[in-house]
């Protein structure tokens, strides 16, 4: 099946690439097709205990940044933001009210986590998604299989692609009249709170 991108990101070449993950002792790194995001996370907020948190990063607006990089070759930087002590009916309502933002958008990063376990899953950029879990990795590799994605030892994404030569363009998206800087207004009426100002 023809991998594709979301509408965010232009690149060439992602007819390479495939829905693929690599497993180690405790952690998982997956390469995912945008067609794929919303069955993987509507599997993954089955196997996350309770209490779950999600989270999302978001790239700092122009003036922020500008006060922050200290030289031309500094880091770019993301605010990243907590909802904490959900539900996992609340998890899935997050993902189908803003799942069309979270899966397309090529700027923003996100994920959802155990608070119970500490498991953790992050939607990272270029559509390279981690999975940490301390004791149920299985439970994410039997997921995976079950989603279609392909175990390698070999993981190929999207980032290995990408080159001075070959650029990748990234951009915000909006759906239905919305950005995630909506979603983020929105969210904080349900106790969405900032947390910390990360680099790239």
């Amino acid at each position: 099946m023809r991998f594709k991108l979301f509408e965010g990101i232009n690149a060439e070449g992602c007819e390479k690439l495939r829905s693929s993950y690599k497993l180690y002792n405790n952690q998982i790194e997956i390469c995912c097709s945008a067609d794929d995001y919303q069955k993987f996370f509507s599997g993954i907020l089955n196997i996350l205990s309770e209490p779950v948190f999600f989270f999302t990063e978001i790239p700092c607006s122009d003036d922020k940044e500008l006060s922050l990089r200290s030289c031309e070759d500094s880091p770019y930087h993301y605010e990243l933001y907590y909802l904490d002590n959900c539900t996992r009916e609340v998890a899935k309502a997050i993902v189908k009210r803003y799942g069309s933002i979270l899966f397309n958008d090529g700027l923003i990063r996100f994920g959802f986590g155990s608070h119970s376990t500490d498991d953790e899953v992050f939607s990272k950029r270029f559509q390279e998604i981690s999975i940490y879990s301390k004791d149920g990795i299985n439970d994410y590799k039997s997921l995976l299989d079950s989603c279609g994605f392909t175990e390698t030892s070999d993981l190929k994404t999207l980032s290995d692609l990408i080159s001075d030569e070959n650029p990748a363009e990234c951009c915000t998206v909006e759906s239905d009249g919305e950005t995630v800087f909506d979603m983020i207004e929105n969210l904080k009426e349900a106790g969405l709170y900032f947390a910390d100002t990360v680099e790239e």
